[in-house]
């Protein structure tokens, strides 16, 4: 069905009113598609704080086996916990 067709079967209050109705169904998708973005900000935000931190921690690593040991388990363990985030992200917030 057209436009024209659209015209000519209903009354301008019908036409508004349908406009209206996908106003609001765009308004609402467009809320949750900025509540998305800003969640996917926060695990980007999280993701950069764990990769300084973590520069941070290897630049102030003494010459010690135990320290090297330590710092590679926290690694894989920060590491399983981001990829968990980021692999849980499209379930969470897609459509």
């Amino acid at each position: 069905m057209g436009l024209a067709d659209l015209f000519h079967q209903h009354s301008d209050r019908d036409l508004l009113l349908h406009i209206l109705e996908n106003q609001n169904k765009i308004m609402s998708k467009l809320s949750d598609l900025q509540s998305a973005v800003a969640a996917e900000d926060q695990v980007i935000a999280s993701a950069i704080t764990l990769i300084n931190g973590l520069a941070a921690e290897i630049a102030a690593l003494p010459a010690d086996q135990a320290a090297i040991d330590a710092l590679a388990a926290d690694v894989k363990a920060r590491s399983a916990d981001l990829a968990a985030a980021v692999a849980g992200w499209p379930a969470r917030f897609c459509c």
